[in-house]
Parts: structure tokens; sequence; C-alpha cells
């Protein structure tokens, strides 16, 4: 499989970069510490900033193709939109129905 040039991801202050032959994605490594951060009269961020969420998202995304751009919609499903709106249209639930094991209250929880 050939591999497409790394594409970058900017958002803000957020980079990350994507290969299309991998579908991994990465961010530079945190631990920059080269400003002092106490001595700024800029008030701008540090060169870390953001480093830890740009590190988790890249961990949880599974297919960093869903960053460059909303995927193609599949084809609508007329027959259940038909059952839904008519059971809306009566005043009925439109969720699936919830067994006794399901359902939970708060004060339920606390114990």
């Amino acid at each position: 499989m050939a591999t497409r040039p790394t594409r970058q991801i900017r958002s803000g202050l957020t980079r990350a970069a994507t290969t299309s032959a991998s579908r991994t994605l990465s961010s530079a490594p945190c631990g920059d510490w080269s400003k002092d951060l106490s001595e700024s009269a800029s008030n701008l961020p540090g060169p870390d900033f953001g480093c830890a969420t740009q590190q988790n998202i890249a961990a949880m995304v599974a297919d960093p193709r869903d960053l460059l751009g909303p995927r193609d919609q599949g084809p609508a499903d007329a027959t259940r939109r038909t059952t839904v709106i008519g059971k809306y249209e009566k005043g009925e639930a439109t969720g699936a129905a919830k067994s006794p094991e399901q359902s939970v209250t708060v004060s339920q929880m606390s114990n």
C-alpha cells in the first residue's frame, strides 16, 4: 500500500499528523519546558499548552480521517423513520423499552 504524505491537522494551538496508510494519529511528545512561564509578560500560552489533550485525543481516535472531514452518509432508513414519526405523532415512546433491571434512580446509586 502506497502512503500519502503526512497531513497536518491544525486547530488553534493543536497540531497533529495523520497518514492514510497507517491510520494512526500522532502528536509531538509532551515535556517542552523551554520557557519560564513565570517570567512572561506577553500572557501567551507556553509551548506545551494542550499537549496532554492532544495525546489523549490521539489515543482515543479510532480513524484519524474523521478529523479531516465528515464521512459520507449511508442510505436513509425510511421504514425506521416512518415508525418513529408515527409513534411520536401518537404520543408513544420512540426509543426501546427498558427492563426494570436497566432503570435506576439516583437514590439507588448511593447504596
